[in-house]
């Protein structure tokens, strides 16, 4: 029997999400103050992240192996799956984490977050939903390691955003920020980055709310 793994609750506080191992990898979303279940479905893979659009509860993401989708809660309360790399195929990737910004303005002037979503050989693709609920890759970042190790393979193993942007962690110590602009072709630039020490490791990252 699966087990729980990873959860995370709505921006409002008032629901909670979870995905579980296998055999049935299930992704469950929960009414919090009553523990009961709105709606729950089987994923055709095992994801290790959860989150939610902090702008639309009604949004969730998970990564994993092979694996990067985006689900929306409808009005029945079935979850309805999609991918959220239409450009390009999830085979062969490892997408270690994700992060849903607050802010950000799409390609037709709406309003909306932007979706972080990192891969274990460090990659950041920026990501946006459009008005049809389908994801346009806004900018593709490769993050930059100090020179000290860099005969090691960067690895990223955490992604998180924050007021300003987004930070990124990883082996070898790594940590790297990165701030949001106004421009739509470049929406990030990198501000810092270093590593602590070859034997260090960056696995999660929390950033203050005040």
């Amino acid at each position: 029997k699966g087990v729980f793994t990873n959860c995370c609750f709505t921006a409002d506080n008032k629901f909670l999400v979870a995905v579980g191992s296998a055999p049935d990898y299930k992704l469950a979303y929960w009414k919090w103050s009553n523990m009961k279940l709105i709606g729950s479905t089987s994923m055709p893979s095992e994801a290790t992240r959860i989150r939610v659009n902090p702008n639309n509860s009604s949004q969730v993401t998970t990564t994993g192996v092979n694996h990067c989708k985006l689900w929306t809660l409808e009005k029945d309360l079935s979850l309805k799956c999609s991918s959220l790399l239409v450009q390009k195929t999830e085979k062969n990737e490892v997408f270690v984490d994700h992060a849903w910004t607050k802010i950000g303005t799409g390609s037709d002037g709406q309003d909306g977050g932007f979706i972080l979503v990192t891969t274990e050989k460090g990659t950041v693709f920026v990501l946006q939903l459009n008005e049809t609920g389908q994801s346009e890759i806004r900018q593709t970042i490769h993050l930059f390691a100090a020179s000290q190790y860099k005969r090691h393979h960067q690895k990223a193993e955490t992604i998180q955003s924050s007021a300003k942007g987004f930070v990124v962690g990883g082996t070898c110590g790594y940590f790297a920020v990165y701030e949001q602009t106004d421009d739509q072709k470049v929406p990030f630039l990198p501000i810092r980055a270093f590593e602590t020490g070859e034997h260090d490791q960056v696995p999660t990252v929390a950033i203050s709310p005040l």
